[in-house]
């Protein structure tokens, strides 16, 4: 009796894990980096910025839900961008594609560039109704289509983003701005 008492106690037990936010191929697909893609950013003082993707990985994680054992299972993208002006010090640009677990349980894309402390983040997947955009930009004397225009939350940086290239454009808020030169795409596989 206390056997079967016991052997029906803990197959009751329920399962801690509320849900999985994990990404879709149509959302990773918004992100065109893959490692080993160089892109070469121009800005408007004449600077050259180079760039590598040095790594693109994703991580699924356990979200624990409000300091108790209840959990989310949370897929992270991240992608990580070299940066470097020619004669100045490295810097980066991060990308990171996942899960956020605001009042609403969104996707986000967050993009960090740490040499002007500018931060983008965006809703995904990306929406023509529910985001900024342009059916198309001038970006060095070509048209770029299907940008997605994103504006930081403190400042009136802007970024200018196409889900074909990337950032194509960044005009921050004291003038300057990077418009994309070109991008050499690693081997796919």
């Amino acid at each position: 009796m206390v056997t079967v008492f016991f052997g029906l106690l803990f197959s009751c037990k329920k399962d801690p894990k509320l849900g999985e936010f994990l990404l879709s191929d149509e959302m990773k697909a918004q992100n065109p980096y893959q490692k080993g893609d160089s892109l070469i950013l121009i800005s408007n003082s004449g600077d050259t910025i180079s760039g590598y993707v040095y790594s693109r990985y994703s991580q699924i994680s356990q979200y624990y839900y409000d300091h108790t054992m209840v959990y989310y299972l949370v897929e992270i993208e991240y992608t990580s961008i070299t940066l470097r002006k020619v004669s100045e010090k490295n810097g980066s640009f991060y990308c990171q594609m996942g899960g956020v677990f605001d009042k609403n349980n969104k996707w986000r894309i967050g993009i960090e560039i740490d040499e002007k402390n500018e931060e983008f983040f965006l809703y995904i997947p990306f929406s023509k109704e529910y985001t900024n955009y342009a059916d198309s930009i001038n970006v060095r004397n070509r048209w770029i289509k299907d940008v997605f225009i994103l504006e930081t939350d403190w400042s009136s940086t802007l970024m200018y983003y196409s889900t074909q290239y990337g950032i194509v454009k960044i005009e921050f808020s004291d003038g300057s701005f990077w418009e994309l030169e070109s991008i050499e795409w690693a081997e796919r596989e």
